[in-house]
């Protein structure tokens, strides 16, 4: 298969592979189905550190096992991880099976953290296009959102009444998904100018712990990335049902909402190029880093008016869907082929253990008035924008 054969080819399978993982029926009632199971929102942080945990012990081993078995070995074993950890959550529902869904869940993410988009760069050296990776990121991304508008809007529809043999249905219909994924996975090929990294795990770590160590701008990347993602996405997004509710909206038009904040995600993925046509890397990493800054504040003093709170809830996932693929191209581009899998999961162990820090310090603030917890996610994403930062071209000038 020629070099451009193999691009095409490989990307095909990815736009398909996302097109399935975007089938997600439960994103619009997760939080709601943890207090279904007995959580409290205290819990529900609880669990994410222990996602966080799983991603700290497993980054580096599946990182190597990419980088020297192949990333898609990788996907595959990643995908039946995730798959076991849906049947978990659909056979069981004591409250612990939502500890053990996470851990799962995040042991999955392992497979695929570092080795997706390093994946992709080879895939588009092998044609000598990876300066398009913020594009075709972007484009994987939207693909993913198109079935996600249908699959937001038909969840809390079918979730209406928040029952244990709803959130069931919703379940085994994303277990399907993820066959159909772990399918698709099975017809990717490796890049041609990739060779197998068959240096000792020791060796691999010492030379990946190396680039990282001497490359301090791609440390400074990682952290004003990880500090306005942690806090802006993921805190926010464990608190964002209850906020949008508490500001007077429906459970049931949860799907609706969250189908809207999507098309308008997929609309501007698939134009990620007007963006960075105009600006630089840089500029929109601190845009859309102070742009957050101020939702968050929005959201600790007039959350409770549900035309605010619906804005900023569309917002921040707007700037969340720039800011990815702009912090891939930035990132990749300091990160050497041969071991890039395994350093991208390094940084990923540091990624974890600011989670670890951040969440559960909000563990233990969620006990207090939501604006509160708001305004600290604002303060610590305001640390984060404030890092300089520059783009490798830019650094060899």
């Amino acid at each position: 298969m020629k070099p451009e054969q193999f691009s095409v080819h490989n990307l095909r399978i990815l736009y398909w592979s996302h097109f399935f993982e975007g089938i997600n029926f439960l994103v619009p009632v997760m939080t709601l189905l943890y207090f279904q199971r007995g959580l409290s929102l205290a819990d529900v942080f609880w669990t994410t550190i222990c996602w966080t945990i799983a991603v700290l012990i497993f980054e580096i081993p599946t990182g190597i096992i990419a980088d020297r078995y192949g990333a898609k070995l990788s996907f595959i074993v990643g995908s039946l991880v995730g798959l076991s950890g849906k049947m978990i959550l659909l056979f069981i529902h004591e409250p612990w099976s939502m500890y053990a869904y996470n851990i799962f869940w995040g042991i999955s993410i392992t497979f695929f953290s570092g080795a997706m988009e390093a994946f992709i760069y080879d895939s588009l050296k092998e044609t000598k296009q990876e300066h398009k990776m913020t594009e075709i990121l972007g484009k994987l991304h939207s693909v993913s959102l198109i079935p996600m508008v249908v699959a937001f809007i038909i969840g809390p529809l079918l979730a209406k009444d928040l029952q244990a043999d709803q959130f069931n249905l919703l379940i085994s219909l994303n277990i399907l998904m993820q066959l159909i994924e772990i399918g698709l996975y099975l017809a990717l090929k490796k890049p041609a100018h990739i060779e197998n990294n068959n240096s000792s795990s020791l060796l691999q770590i010492k030379q990946d712990w190396h680039t990282i160590k001497n490359t301090p701008m791609l440390v400074r990347i990682f952290i004003t990335f990880t500090l306005v993602f942690i806090c802006g996405t993921i805190i926010f997004g464990k608190m964002e049902q209850p906020f949008l509710i508490g500001a007077g909206l429906p459970s049931s038009g949860l799907g609706f909402l969250y189908a809207g904040a999507t098309l308008i995600c997929l609309l501007v993925s698939r134009r990620l190029d007007f963006f960075t046509s105009r600006f630089s890397h840089e500029h929109l990493m601190y845009a859309t880093g102070a742009i957050t800054v101020f939702l968050l504040l929005i959201a600790s003093s007039l959350g409770q008016h549900l035309g605010m709170a619906i804005l900023v809830f569309l917002l921040l996932r707007l700037m969340h869907t720039i800011r990815v693929p702009v912090y891939s191209q930035l990132s990749n581009e300091y990160i050497p082929s041969g071991s890039r899998a395994t350093t991208l999961s390094m940084l990923s162990i540091w990624d974890a253990a600011f989670d670890v820090v951040l969440l559960s310090s909000f563990a233990f603030l969620s006990s207090y008035p939501s604006p509160l917890v708001y305004g600290a996610c604002a303060l610590i994403c305001a640390i984060g924008t404030l890092i300089s930062i520059k783009r490798q071209g830019k650094m060899n000038n």
